[in-house]
């Protein structure tokens, strides 16, 4: 069986380790800020991205893997949902509103001086608003999976219809989908039993999540006050790098089929909540802790039409532990953060052939537990992203489906890995869990760029050292809310030939 690795050790590189203060400086020091918003580096660079209008969507290429674009972009959807999105709802004061989550402050007098004592389980009540997302997510998901057939009617001469730009579902519908999508052999029978196997041809659509999702590289034309920020307090600003839009027809198509189209603001403008409605929510904080058998009514007029009925309670739950699960893998591609890596290009491309090597020890060790370093996983979600061609490539690879088990202890992984190091090492004569820091991604992808051509080693090393301290510069000044930083001859990536 097939499961999603969690790491053994720890992040080696990871952006939260780079430097002390003094370093910060020092790179705010070498590398002069922008002066305008247009002047600033764009990372990742669209041309990761071409490929995306290289692909025709409604065309399925059997036992295909995915390219660097798509994997490039779910590296966006990951840190759009689970980093952007997650802070957003955690942090909103409007939604703590909403569900009823207010401080409990107490006042207390210590000689004869009455001081107001904060709330200690404030911030712990305020954690709950996530998993009532997810649950409300899941039940908006079982609606659009019913509304699929006249959201993309089948077309004549087209034999797998797809979505597009125009029939695009919110980003917590499409939260859900791509969490499901991460089990195959469950997804595929849930498009049966419910009904629809054709759902099975859909095709998870990277290009135009990719058009959604906009870029905030910084604040744009105005530098807010400066102060000296350290790296522990950079990781806990909430660093907005995207927003996800719908297009206005998409918007409309699905509040016609399914509801509203942004669930966070239909939850945060409260204050146009019916009595229902603020009831039922409050009702969802006080039984966040209930049993599958016992579902809470989440008949609400403004969020779900009065006509929902849920396909039985058991899969909603399942579903939000599905989303719940991606947390953990979400936040190791934060801390590894690739996608602004300048070694993008060349760590996906490297991945990509070390999941095609990683599938083929399927077929020579079936009774084994092979786990996924994380980039293979990376791409091994992407490819699960779309189920035929998954389907298609496993039966074409080892003869059956192979599916994911992200649910495992740590022992059974870390024994798993262990033997999978072994067999993977012994097959192919590299190593299977290398260092993936961007010094080390950096310097992998300047040796394959000159190949066999007789370049300094110094030369080289002297490059990619003054790409990633460019990058690492670029990202502080993000996260710090300053202008980016710009430099002589443009960002100059770290790229394959």
């Amino acid at each position: 069986m097939a499961l999603a690795f969690r790491s053994p050790h720890p992040v080696r590189g990871g952006p939260n380790t780079w430097a002390r203060t003094e370093e910060i400086s020092r790179l705010e020091r070498k590398f002069r800020p922008a002066l305008t918003a247009a002047a600033q580096p764009i990372i990742p660079s669209d041309a990761i991205f071409a490929a995306l209008n290289d692909t025709d969507v409604s065309q399925i290429e059997e036992g295909a893997v995915p390219n660097v674009a798509e994997c490039a972009v779910h590296l966006e959807f990951l840190e759009a949902v689970f980093m952007i999105l997650k802070q957003k709802i955690l942090t909103s004061n409007a939604l703590d509103r909403a569900f009823d989550i207010v401080p409990q402050d107490t006042l207390q007098t210590v000689s004869r001086t009455r001081t107001r004592k904060p709330d200690p389980t404030f911030r712990k009540r305020q954690e709950i608003k996530w998993p009532i997302y997810i649950r409300l997510a899941a039940a908006r998901f079982t609606l659009w999976w019913k509304a699929l057939p006249e959201i993309i009617p089948k077309s004549p001469g087209v034999r797998h219809a797809q979505l597009t730009l125009d029939t695009l579902p919110p980003i917590d519908v499409l939260m859900v989908w791509h969490s499901f999508l991460l089990h195959p052999v469950q997804y595929k029978k849930f498009c049966k039993s419910t009904g629809y196997p054709e759902h099975f041809q859909l095709q998870f659509p990277w290009k135009d999540i990719h058009v959604c999702l906009t870029r905030h590289q910084s604040i744009p034309e105005q530098m807010l006050p400066q102060s000296n920020i350290s790296l522990s307090d950079l990781s806990e600003i909430p660093k907005k790098t995207y927003s996800f839009d719908l297009s206005a027809k998409a918007a409309a198509i699905f509040t016609q089929q399914v509801g509203v189209p942004d669930l966070f603001l239909a939850l945060a403008t409260h204050s146009n909540h019916s009595t229902t409605t603020k009831t039922v929510l409050r009702r969802l904080v006080s039984s966040a802790g209930a049993s599958p058998e016992s579902p809470p009514s989440l008949s609400i007029p403004e969020i779900l039409p009065a006509t929902f009925k849920l396909f039985e309670w058991a899969s909603i739950i399942e579903l939000v532990g599905h989303v719940e699960r991606q947390n953990l893998f979400a936040q190791k591609m934060g801390d590894r953060l690739w996608i602004r890596s300048p070694a993008l290009e060349g760590t996906l491309s490297r991945a990509i052939v070390r999941y095609d090597r990683f599938m083929t020890l399927f077929k020579a060790h079936p009774k084994t537990l092979l786990v996924p370093t994380l980039d293979i996983d990376l791409i091994w979600h992407t490819a699960q992203c779309s189920p035929k061609k998954y389907e298609e490539q496993c039966l074409r690879l080892v003869r059956r489906i192979i599916n994911h088990n992200d649910a495992l202890g740590q022992v059974t992984l870390k024994d798993g890995f262990k033997e999978t190091k072994r067999i993977y090492e012994s097959r192919f004569t590299e190593e299977y869990d290398p260092c993936l820091c961007w010094e080390c991604e950096g310097l992998r992808s300047g040796l394959d760029s000159v190949g066999n051509k007789e370049t300094g080693i110094a030369e080289l090393v002297k490059k990619v050292a003054d790409d990633v301290e460019f990058h690492k510069a670029v990202e502080l000044a993000r996260r710090s809310k300053k202008m980016l930083p710009v430099r002589e001859g443009g960002v100059n990536l770290i790229k394959l030939n």
